[in-house]
């Protein structure tokens, strides 16, 4: 009498194994598509640039810039976000220099394999009118 519930549990207990290992995951809670109007370089790379301000790190690799824009820097990704200004930013990593463009209120993350270290420096410019 044993053998039929013991067969039966056995039976119950792959099916669940079977159907968890086949559902799909869970979603995002936030689709990296919020993040598409940032882009590496500048709006308008034929003009020249100046620039309006340093950045200045705060603990945990968070640096705030003058315009009201933040960067964070963690191990080979960088996540900036723009206040109420468009905001461009040069960053400077391993003997490299890279501009992040950003407009008003909006944020993206960028990954740079090659600024796994410390970043050299972080400074706001803007376009040449």
């Amino acid at each position: 009498m044993l053998f039929p519930v013991i067969l039966v549990l056995h039976l119950i207990l792959a099916y669940l194994a079977t159907a968890v290992r086949a559902a799909p995951p869970p979603p995002r809670t936030k689709p990296r598509e919020e993040f598409s109007k940032c882009i590496e370089g500048r709006p308008d790379e034929k003009k020249g640039w100046h620039p309006v301000g340093n950045c200045d790190l705060k603990p945990n690799n968070v640096y705030f810039c003058n315009a009201g824009a933040t960067l964070v820097h963690k191990q080979s990704q960088i996540t900036v976000r723009a206040k109420g200004t468009p905001t461009t930013l040069v960053i400077g990593c391993d003997n490299k220099v890279f501009f992040l463009y950003c407009p008003a209120w909006e944020g993206g993350k960028f990954p740079f394999p090659e600024c796994k270290t410390a970043l050299q420096s972080v400074t706001n410019v803007q376009n040449d009118p």
